[in-house]
């Protein structure tokens, strides 16, 4: 369930610079691998991110999308923020929720 739109079996995909542009977004199945979904964002888009330096992402992009980013995205680095090791319930992550005041999505 996508708790932010309270939609059961829905979850979104977004590409979202520093500034909070939008530059891609994907809604798709929940049943379906994040890392998977990821490329399917990206790679329409690759031809208009040939300046981008660094990708950042949460742990669930860190196996399938990291190998994927290695062999298409040359020079550019994926960042996997993650949440501290001792902590207990929601912790906001650096960079991860800061589009979420700013994006309409």
């Amino acid at each position: 369930m996508d708790g932010n739109k309270k939609i059961n079996g829905r979850n979104r995909r977004v590409i979202i610079d520093t500034l909070g542009l939008i530059w891609g977004v994907v809604v798709h199945a929940a049943n379906l691998a994040d890392g998977t979904m990821a490329q399917r964002v990206v790679d329409p888009r690759l031809g208009y991110l040939d300046r981008m330096k660094k990708i950042l992402a949460d742990e669930a992009y860190e196996k399938v999308f990291r190998e994927w980013v290695t062999q298409n995205m040359l020079g550019v680095e994926l960042e996997i923020t993650a949440n501290p090791p001792q902590s207990k319930g929601f912790v906001p992550v650096k960079w991860r929720w800061k589009w979420a005041g700013i994006c309409p999505v």
